[in-house]
C-alpha cells in the first residue's frame, strides 16, 4: 500500500510499507539511509521555481523624456507596457491597448513636476517609473 513519509525534511511519496520498514522507489536521484534498522531509499522532492524575469511587467515611456522642459501646462505621456494593463500617471488613470500602448494628458504646475507612472496587469504584477518634467509657461 502506498504511503507518505517525511524524514529529515524530505518527503517520501509512493513508498511501500514492508514488515515494519519503508521501501521507496527512486524517481530522481536517490540516497540510501537506514531507518529503524531497515534500508530506505530517499527520494528528494523537487521544488518548482518561478522565473521572475519572465513574469516581470515591463513599462517604458516614449515621451516626454525624463528632465524634459515643456512650454505648456499640459503634457501627453506616452509609453508601452503589457496589453490591457491598467496605467496610472499621477492622478490620471488609463488602460493600455492590445499592443500595450498607452497615453494620457496630465496637468503640470509651473516649474519641476514629479511624474509617477504605474502599470498593473491582471495578475497583480506592477511596474513603476518616476521622472521629472519641467513646465515653463509665459503667461
Amino acid at each position: 500500500m502506498g504511503r507518505t513519509l517525511a524524514i529529515g525534511g524530505l518527503l517520501l511519496i509512493a513508498g511501500m510499507f514492508l514488515g515494519g520498514g519503508w521501501m521507496v522507489k527512486d524517481k530522481i536521484n536517490s540516497k540510501s539511509e537506514t531507518l529503524n534498522s531497515k534500508q530506505v531509499e530517499l527520494t528528494p522532492t523537487v521544488e518548482p521555481t518561478l522565473d521572475l524575469a519572465a513574469q516581470k511587467l515591463t513599462l517604458s515611456v516614449s515621451s516626454p523624456a525624463d528632465g524634459a522642459v515643456v512650454k505648456a501646462v499640459n503634457v501627453t505621456v506616452k509609453g508601452k507596457t503589457a496589453p490591457k494593463a491598467e496605467v496610472s500617471i499621477n492622478d490620471v488613470d488609463t488602460k493600455a491597448d492590445l499592443g500595450g500602448n498607452f497615453s494620457a494628458v496630465i496637468k503640470l504646475d509651473e516649474g519641476e513636476n514629479y511624474v509617477v507612472i504605474v502599470a498593473t496587469d491582471d495578475n497583480g504584477d506592477f511596474a513603476k517609473l518616476e521622472m521629472m518634467v519641467n513646465s515653463e509657461t509665459f503667461e
